[in-house]
């Protein structure tokens, strides 16, 4: 197939360069049009001139550097933006005249303020930076809010979150992004150059091919320019595959490493589990468009308390727990009590699809231990899962996943809103084995319709929500 599709784009090319070679012999003037012939000669007159290489390094050092400070600036300021929205309100304007001001008035007004030296660089920044910036935004704002929710739950710290969460949605935007702000800047760059004339510049060559009419060298140096920005483009894009690479080969050792560790016999009691923490609520009153959903709604949650919340659906049991968590504001009533990370396991599974399993556990651990979470895994999920990502998994796989990632926090107080969806009796029967097993004295509040008198029996008190505890 790769054949076919190098075959395909040789014809292609062939077909281009006859059209070229029949549109020069139509118009048979070499000043108005120089053919492939003649453009290949005069590229290979200046392959031996020192002028030609300095004006090269020079001119491509120029560029790349106002490309990479452009580039690095948009990301930085774009998510400055994203976690400030009234930073990036006042930058807006800005952003808009960067874009719809013409290159070439930019250009005369760094002459005038910078002189000509490094034009080329300073054009290539004020290229490159609204490219980064509206596409760094645009994939931020595009990041799922209930992931970041999630986060914020689990107290997850910023470099983790850049990891698996932010990295993924925003790899597509970027590589768009970087792939257009690179062949933008040679072209303005080097239109730059042109205008304001530095020594030992491309720009510079392309103004003295068209004084002295040497349209065939003008045609080389526009090769040049072509060839360039492919070849950037073109390594650009191997970094960017690369680094897949390198996420592949991350994933055989995350594989690897976890067969070893099971290999090991870690077993659950080897994990060190949180103290438990108080966590309460008192009078809750929340209304949504003038229709109260929970009244006067009290739950207390001490060390080593099992509570089993129960009510019909559409009661407010999850806006109960969304009130615990501090996700949701009652209306009246106060939250007190522990004021950390809480292990929470949502309505969704909200997984770092991107990541597998042992990453979306590590992402909410201060202190990351591949053993011991590999063998609570291999407890509740089958080994297939390692080395593979979240997003592969089936809905069952990622629900025990969820659950595992809020017993295998750091939070000193578990919350679970229908951990057993979608698993089978088996599983069902595991999980909660599974929470009994790694709550140890942490406090758990379960939210179930499916498996009331189960949990009952295993020593859960059950409040009904309106009930007073």
């Amino acid at each position: 197939m790769r054949s076919g599709r190098i075959l395909k784009n040789c014809i292609i090319m062939t077909v281009w360069l006859a059209l070229w070679w029949g549109l020069d012999r139509f118009v048979h003037n070499e000043i108005v049009l120089a053919g492939p012939w003649e453009t290949v000669k005069a590229l290979w007159g200046l392959l031996p001139q020192a002028d030609f290489w300095n004006s090269l390094l020079h001119s491509l050092l120029r560029i790349l550097a106002g490309f990479l400070a452009g580039s690095a600036a948009g990301i930085l300021l774009a998510s400055a933006g994203h976690h400030f929205p009234l930073f990036a309100d006042f930058l807006s304007p800005a952003v808009r005249l960067l874009k719809a001001v013409p290159v070439a008035s930019f250009v005369i007004l760094f002459l005038l303020w910078y002189g000509k030296a490094n034009i080329a660089l300073v054009i290539c920044a004020t290229v490159s930076f609204p490219i980064l910036y509206l596409n760094t935004l645009e994939g931020l704002k595009a990041t799922d809010p209930q992931l970041v929710e999630m986060a914020d739950v689990y107290r997850v710290p910023w470099h983790r979150r850049l990891r698996f969460l932010w990295m993924p949605q925003l790899r597509p935007y970027l590589i768009s992004a970087l792939s257009l702000a690179m062949g933008m800047s040679f072209k303005s760059g080097v239109a730059a150059e042109v205008i304001g004339q530095p020594q030992l510049s491309i720009g510079n060559m392309l103004y003295r091919a068209k004084v002295f009419l040497a349209t065939p060298e003008l045609f080389a140096w526009t090769a040049v320019i072509v060839l360039l920005s492919f070849l950037c483009e073109k390594a650009m894009q191997g970094l960017i595959r690369l680094s897949g690479l390198a996420r592949r080969r991350e994933l055989k050792r995350e594989k690897t490493a976890a067969y070893s560790a099971i290999g090991r016999g870690e077993s659950l009691t080897d994990i060190p589990l949180p103290e438990g923490a108080a966590l309460a609520c008192e009078k809750v009153r929340v209304s949504f468009k003038n229709k109260t959903v929970l009244d006067g709604a009290e739950v207390e949650l001490l060390p080593g308390s099992r509570v089993l919340l129960t009510g019909p659906s559409g009661i407010g049991k999850t806006t109960l727990l969304r009130v615990l968590a501090r996700l949701q504001k009652p209306d009246a009533g106060v939250v007190h009590g522990w004021m950390g990370a809480l292990g929470l396991v949502f309505q969704e599974d909200r997984l770092a699809e991107a990541s597998t399993v042992l990453e979306n556990i590590a992402a909410v651990q201060r202190h990351p231990h591949l053993r011991r979470n590999a063998a609570a895994v291999r407890r509740l999920l089958p080994e297939s899962v390692f080395g593979q990502t979240a997003g592969s998994l089936s809905g069952g796989e990622k629900r025990r996943a969820a659950v595992l990632r809020a017993l295998l926090s750091d939070a000193p107080v578990l919350l679970f809103d229908e951990p057993f969806t979608g698993l089978d009796e088996e599983s069902a029967d595991k999980t909660q084995r599974m929470i009994a097993e790694m709550a140890g004295e942490r406090p758990v509040l379960i939210i179930s319709h499916e498996r009331e008198d189960r949990l009952a029996e295993d020593g859960y008190r059950q409040i009904r929500i309106g009930d007073r505890t």
